[in-house]
């Protein structure tokens, strides 16, 4: 009997790092079994080498080092160091193990990447590294900028962030939402705010924006009207012989504002265009995730993850003729498609190349 594994490496609100293990198997009836193997607190640097030392560590605790089939883990380069110096570590135990046959590429995670290139462009993981403890009013002026500058999702990012930072915005938002539906509406009533680290909140956000358009649209153009009265009435508070300059302000870097980032129409119809773009990924991370039961017994499966791969990927070649007419559409839409199908691209090669 062979002991498939899927593991992970991630980071706690509180900054401590954590590794888990899962071990999944097929007893002698068939029946496909899973159980936490390991769960720990990783005070090492995320090395592959140290990653692949705890690793071993719980596969000697078990006693089945000699029993591993494939590893499921993410695309992060340190895992493709991991399984190598597994191999390796294995190896002087006198157990064979392959570390590229038998590494598996978690599905979810190639989308992810995928999307986060198409949203966030080329240069995502440095916007994630610079938003990441961005914490005061000094540096939320900043960040402001930096998701203004990401375009439409940017801007509705910033406008939920603004309507979230005080109780009193965001019970105002409520009533108004309260208001203008039925008492049998149950979506969420208040922004989501999407996760540069998970896009599958951008495409929440993206719902619950069209869902609530009308009221986002009136409750931030009433903010961005109000706010320009406000200034208005400041500039004339200017005293006689005075420059003034001591009184200008850039409302665009005032994290209590919104002026700079009411989505005009035009910015709807590219946030439609993203979200129509973006569907077919939501639908298939859906369909794939998770363990197969008997009602659903496809839910991914390695025989329907590939399939999904070819049917995004010609979903992208079929998005980059759709706007390709840079009359109507953006020419950044356009790159952002290419990047997205280039990245898809890369990892049909390196799945076709393992599985074929």
């Amino acid at each position: 009997m062979r002991i498939h594994l899927s593991f992970d490496l991630w980071s706690s609100p509180n900054h401590r790092s954590y590794l888990g293990m899962v071990g999944h198997w097929v007893t002698e009836l068939g029946v496909l079994q899973s159980a936490t193997l390991g769960f720990q607190c990783f005070y090492c640097p995320d090395s592959g080498r140290n990653i692949a030392q705890s690793f071993l560590g719980v596969l000697d605790k078990y006693e089945i080092g000699v029993k591993v089939g494939y590893v499921t883990t993410d695309n992060a380069s340190n895992n493709d160091t991991a399984l190598v110096d597994l191999g390796v570590m294995l190896q002087e135990q006198n157990v064979h193990f392959d570390p590229i046959t038998s590494h598996v590429r978690c599905f979810g995670h190639i989308i992810n990447l995928v999307v986060k290139d198409f949203l966030w462009a080329a240069d995502w993981e440095a916007f994630e590294a610079n938003i990441a403890y961005d914490t005061d009013i000094a540096k939320e002026s900043h960040l402001l900028e930096s998701w203004r500058k990401k375009g439409p999702m940017g801007k509705l990012h910033n406008i939920g962030v603004w309507i979230l930072r005080t109780p009193q915005r965001c019970d105002h938002c409520l009533q108004k939402v309260q208001l203008a539906r039925s008492r049998e509406y149950t979506d969420p009533l208040i922004p989501l705010i999407g996760n540069i680290t998970r896009w599958s909140s951008d495409a929440d956000a993206l719902e619950w924006a069209f869902e609530l358009r009308d009221i986002l649209d009136e409750f931030v153009g009433s903010a961005v009207t109000e706010e320009r009265h406000a200034k208005t009435r400041r500039m004339s508070y200017v005293l006689p012989g005075a420059s003034g300059i001591e009184h200008q302000e850039n409302d665009q870097d005032n994290p209590d504002l919104v002026t700079g980032d009411e989505l005009t129409p035009d910015n709807w119809d590219d946030l439609k265009t993203i979200f129509q773009i973006l569907k077919p990924f939501q639908r298939l991370t859906l369909q794939r995730q998770g363990i197969g039961t008997q009602r659903n017994h496809v839910n991914g499966y390695l025989a329907r993850v590939l399939p999904a791969i070819d049917d995004l990927l010609a979903h992208l070649e079929d998005a980059k003729q759709a706007y390709s007419d840079s009359s109507i559409y953006s020419s950044h839409l356009l790159t952002s498609i290419n990047h997205a199908w280039a990245i898809l691209d890369w990892y049909v090669l390196v799945l076709f190349w393992l599985y074929y």
